[in-house]
């Protein structure tokens, strides 16, 4: 158990309390320390920069002291005890059949269901969304994968093509394997080796927003239930949008916590490789470990951000990539926006509608940060 430290890195409040780092000039990156018996800060150089793998300074209190003998304030160190390191055997890693799903597993619940749904109505009424889509060649295209069938057929897939349209709606479905079941959009979750882990499938209004009466469900009991999966299958998640990587190996990795959001963010900001943990409890070192050797750059939602940067400063450690929490949101948020809790996709929606003296320049801020080495 640690004991409490009198001086310590002040806890997030705002903008007000990141600041300019004084080594690599990062606006928002400089974390200072605090005395935690006065709540005043220390000399402006003592504190850690974000940007730990870019930047690295980290100016702390009792080096502060050792070079300043004469402030008054004799740093005294409180004695903690540190937790005993866990030593774990090497085990060999599960085989590929115990946590993925054959392709061809899907293509068969995906037939059987449409062979069941053609007995049940007439083919105008099958998929009530089809009517977004009126060239075969979109149509055959979409159907032609593996992951996915009738992919017009949920409210996110209507929302998402009215906002970017047919063109654009085409290529993310593509990219990213969107698919449906029963109204419901799934995303596909796909590793780096092209293999299924699992479909999470969500409901949503026609606004785009997730339908909260209806609690999200996985694929792989569905597909279980129709084609026994191996014995002692076991879900083993990655991150969605993981299988993009190795397409573009030296793009940087943007992270986002929702799968929804990636799909906006790769639509309206291309260049790097959007991916969803699709939830900030599933940030894992087993689940990141595909983005060993990368550059990540993390947009939590508003309100996450401390926790993101405590989880990723660790993780990034683990699994041996460079990160970066981004505090842009945090820096142009409202009291309001925050307590909503919107996230990187709120914004650059919010922007495409809004007139041009009431834009918040997103897209260009984020753009700056994706570049900014």
């Amino acid at each position: 158990m640690e004991a409490e430290h009198r001086y310590i890195l002040e806890p997030y409040s705002g903008p007000g309390s990141r600041h300019t780092c004084p080594e690599c000039g990062r606006k928002g990156a400089f974390v200072r320390y605090i005395d935690t018996e006065t709540g005043e800060q220390l000399a402006d150089n003592v504190g850690r920069c974000n940007r730990e793998d870019s930047c690295g300074y980290h100016y702390k209190p009792r080096d502060y002291f050792r070079d300043h003998p004469g402030t008054g304030q004799p740093f005294q160190p409180t004695l903690r005890t540190k937790p005993r390191p866990i030593v774990r055997a090497w085990t060999p890693p599960p085989p590929l059949e115990s946590y993925t799903i054959p392709a061809q597993l899907v293509k068969n619940l995906y037939a059987q269901e449409a062979q069941e749904e053609a007995g049940k109505m007439p083919s105008a009424r099958r998929w009530p969304f089809s009517h977004l889509f009126q060239g075969d060649q979109l149509r055959n295209g979409i159907e032609k994968s593996a992951f996915r069938s009738c992919a017009v057929s949920s409210y996110l897939a209507a929302f998402l093509c009215d906002q970017f349209g047919a063109e654009a709606f085409q290529a993310v479905v593509r990219s990213y394997h969107l698919g449906s079941w029963r109204g419901a959009a799934v995303f596909w979750y796909i590793d780096s080796g092209r293999r299924i882990r699992t479909g999470k499938a969500m409901y949503y209004r026609e606004n785009g927003h997730r339908n909260k009466n209806y609690n999200p469900f996985y694929m792989h009991p569905i597909i279980s239930a129709h084609a026994r999966l191996a014995e002692g299958w076991k879900l083993r998640r990655c991150l969605f949008g993981e299988h993009l990587l190795q397409r573009n190996p030296a793009a940087p990795v943007a992270l986002v916590e929702s799968e929804k959001t990636a799909l906006i963010c790769a639509t309206l900001c291309p260049g790097p490789v959007w991916l969803a943990a699709g939830g900030k409890h599933y940030l894992n070192a087993d689940t990141c470990a595909a983005l060993k050797g990368r550059r990540v750059i993390a947009y939590p939602d508003l309100g996450a951000f401390d926790e993101w940067q405590l989880k990723l400063s660790d993780i990034s450690k683990q699994a041996g990539f460079a990160v970066e929490v981004s505090p842009l949101l945090e820096g142009i948020a409202t009291a309001q926006e925050r307590a909503a809790g919107l996230d990187i996709a709120d914004y650059l929606l919010q922007d495409r509608k809004a007139a041009n003296g009431q834009k918040t320049g997103i897209d260009g801020k984020l753009k700056t940060t994706l570049n900014n080495d």
